[in-house]
């Protein structure tokens, strides 16, 4: 019984690292690729829908 607890300590050590920095991984990600939607922040696609299509070029040529 004791060695069959000693793998699955093991095991669940082994599997769990990975699996703890994919989830950091796909909270990093999520937080860089999610949408802006606080308003009217420049920058954003709910700003350029606001915007004359002439701002808006403006707007990305600032960003670049």
């Amino acid at each position: 019984m004791g060695r069959t607890d000693a793998k699955a300590s093991a095991l669940l050590t082994v599997l769990s690292l990975p699996l703890a920095a994919l989830a950091a991984a796909m909270l990093l990600v999520l937080l860089i690729v999610r949408p802006r939607l606080g308003g009217d922040v420049s920058g954003s696609y709910l700003h350029w829908a606001t915007c004359t299509p002439r701002e808006a070029a403006a707007d990305i040529a600032l960003a670049a």
